[in-house]
């Protein structure tokens, strides 16, 4: 468990067991795994990347022969709803995401192109 947990932007971590120094990290500012055992999920992984836009996210890539780009997602398009859900943000959209690819099945996203508003359904890779 952890008690008295402050955020840092760097320094050292220790942790005493028992009055022995059990472990020491040194975080430096601006690392992207400071502790190098937690990493976040990344959507470019599965082949999108969005960015923050107003009433959703918009896609700044979908990689080619990814199930994003094959489903008919373009650089651009702004993501609304995910299955459903409104999507406000890139981490909304990476939460929504992540927990579609544990549970499995198709992705369905209300998008915006244009003047147009389309239903994409992604497929899981199952």
């Amino acid at each position: 468990s952890a008690k008295r947990c402050h955020i840092i932007s760097g320094g050292r971590v220790v942790s005493h067991k028992e009055g022995k120094l059990v472990v020491e990290t040194i975080i430096k500012e601006n690392d992207p795994m400071p502790l190098g055992f937690v990493k976040f999920f990344d959507t470019a992984e599965v082949g999108v990347v969005v960015a923050t836009a107003d009433g959703g996210v918009r896609v700044k890539d979908a990689t080619a022969g990814k199930a994003f780009a094959v489903a008919g997602l373009r650089e651009g398009d702004l993501v609304t709803a995910f299955d459903g859900k409104k999507v406000e943000s890139p981490d909304a959209f990476r939460r929504l995401l992540r927990g579609k690819l544990a549970e499995g099945g198709d992705a369905v996203l209300d998008v915006r192109r244009a003047s147009k508003v389309l239903a994409i359904t992604v497929p899981s890779n199952d």
